[in-house]
C-alpha cells in the first residue's frame, strides 16, 4: 500500500467530534462480504458476520453514534458519528498485539476514528 494517496485531511484530528463517511475494501476488490443475486447483495457467511460487527461498534465504544451503512460484495459504506469529548478513552484492544502489513507502524490514537 505504499502507492496508496491517502484522503485523509492532513494535520485533522480523528479524534474530533463529528460524523465521518468511510469505506472499508477488501484486499484486491475480493467478494468476501456476498453477491449481487436479482440486483440485491446477498451477504455471504462473513457479510453478515461484518454486519453484526458494524452494529456492536457503538455497543463497544460509548462515544460513537452509527449513521446508516450499506454492505457491497468487495466493500462497506458507513456513517460514524464521534460524540462528545474521547480524548481520554481507554481502547480496548485484542491480546494479539502483533503488527501485519496492513497495519501501521504508528498505532492508532486512542478514540480516534
Amino acid at each position: 500500500m505504499k502507492n496508496r494517496k491517502s484522503i485523509r485531511k492532513p494535520n485533522h484530528d480523528y479524534s474530533e467530534p463529528g460524523w465521518y463517511f468511510i469505506t472499508i475494501s477488501t484486499k484486491d476488490k475480493e467478494a468476501f462480504f456476498g453477491n449481487i443475486v436479482d440486483g440485491k447483495v446477498k451477504l455471504s457467511a462473513i457479510g453478515k458476520q461484518a454486519e453484526q460487527f458494524w452494529k456492536n461498534i457503538a455497543i463497544y465504544n460509548k462515544h460513537v453514534e452509527l449513521g446508516e451503512f450499506v454492505i457491497m460484495p468487495d466493500h462497506i459504506h458507513g456513517i460514524i458519528g464521534i460524540v462528545g469529548d474521547c480524548k481520554d478513552v481507554a481502547v480496548q484492544r485484542p491480546n494479539d498485539t502483533s503488527k501485519n502489513q496492513y497495519m501501521s507502524s504508528i498505532a492508532p490514537k486512542p478514540g480516534s476514528l
